[in-house]
């Protein structure tokens, strides 16, 4: 499934492109074809914090591709920083110190961890047919 997002005409400015309607599918940004730099709609700094929602609003795109285009820059070595729905700073950011990425990472350890729990029967189960 090609999924595609349309920026608004104020973005491409912030970018330097003069096109006023740009095309990027998620297979694109991968590839690393789109000239796109996603940090430029991240704020440093934790209290700066964009929502997802809003992000998805900026980049005229839903909330699950918004997400997606994170995860990707995250994966290509973008230091993408957020924090769980419900908090004052919610969402993300670009962290300023050590202190503001600590967080982060902590909640990321923890889902791992916790994945990994939910795993471990599943493993258990195919791992006692080679015995």
């Amino acid at each position: 499934m090609k999924e595609n997002f349309t920026m608004t005409p104020n973005i491409p400015e912030m970018l330097g492109v003069k096109e006023t309607a740009i095309r990027f599918s998620i297979s694109q940004i991968m590839k690393g074809d789109a000239d796109m730099n996603i940090l430029n709609f991240i704020p440093y700094g934790k209290k700066n914090a964009i929502s997802n929602e809003e992000l998805a609003i900026r980049l005229n795109t839903d909330k699950r591709t918004a997400r997606k285009i994170v995860h990707l820059a995250r994966i290509k070595g973008a230091n993408i920083c957020s924090t769980c729905e419900g908090e004052p700073t919610a969402g993300y950011y670009i962290p300023l110190s050590k202190e503001e990425a600590i967080p982060y990472q902590k909640m990321q350890r923890s889902r791992i961890s916790s994945a990994e729990a939910a795993l471990r029967p599943t493993e258990n189960f195919i791992n006692s047919f080679d015995k």
